[in-house]
């Protein structure tokens, strides 16, 4: 199954909802580029992506290359909460990690409140 996806705005947050299976890392890079584009066309400062119903099943080396090829791609405009489904929390802090190495302002949470939150402190 690919990744499917959907924008909401509200005022300057971009909700992203997604669902399928994130295990190709073209079309995940595809799917983030995504993101990156229609933030910059709503001229969103904040995503939201809820990413529940996401499957992440991309290895260590891919992870870490689509966090250098998404932190080529996007400008530093935005700051990022993806909503996951708990079960998938523990193997998405290494890319939480990763990708604030890069430059990159994000934030992996399980919880909606925390997400809003973190985007709004």
């Amino acid at each position: 199954m690919s990744i499917k996806y959907k924008f909401e705005t509200e005022k300057e947050l971009l909700k992203v909802f997604a669902f399928g299976i994130a295990d190709d890392m073209e079309e995940t890079l595809d799917y983030a580029k995504a993101i990156i584009e229609a933030a910059l066309k709503y001229k969103s400062k904040k995503i939201l992506c809820d990413e529940q119903h996401l499957r992440h099943e991309l290895g260590v080396v891919d992870t870490v290359l689509f966090a250098t090829e998404t932190r080529k791609a996007a400008p530093k405009v935005a700051q990022v909460a993806i909503l996951v489904d708990i079960n998938e929390l523990d193997n998405l802090d290494f890319y939480e990690t990763v990708t604030n190495n890069q430059g990159l302002f994000m934030f992996f949470t399980s919880d909606y409140k925390a997400a809003i939150d973190w985007l709004y402190k």
